[in-house]
């Protein structure tokens, strides 16, 4: 009966320190993938600024090639359309024209 309870004793010491062993295995391993993604330049995309602000990237399929805020600024202020950004200036005035022509005005 001593015989087996020791046995069972040493079989989990052993269990327990391989345990130990994998785990420090694993973040051995850990800390060495984090020091090799430390040590990789940091790959960081660059983008033409804009042609407005020169602050803010520009769009890539801009008509005006600005940022969404100057080209909406410049939309507007111009009268034209911008498909990318979704700015409607010159077909929503057309429309209001449109209308405006189209319903009765009563002058008297």
């Amino acid at each position: 009966l001593l015989a087996t309870r020791k046995r069972k004793q040493w079989y989990q010491r052993r269990v327990r320190a391989e345990r130990l062993a994998r785990k420090e295995a694993k973040r051995e391993r850990k800390a060495a993938l984090y020091q090799k993604a430390l040590l990789k330049p940091a790959k960081k995309r660059k983008y033409a600024s804009c042609q407005g602000c020169h602050q803010n990237p520009k769009s890539d399929k801009c008509v005006q090639q600005m940022c969404k805020r100057c080209c909406i600024a410049k939309t507007v202020e111009l009268v034209m359309d911008c498909v990318k950004h979704n700015v409607m200036a010159k077909s929503r005035f057309e429309r209001i024209n449109a209308q405006k022509n189209e319903s009765p005005i009563a002058t008297a």
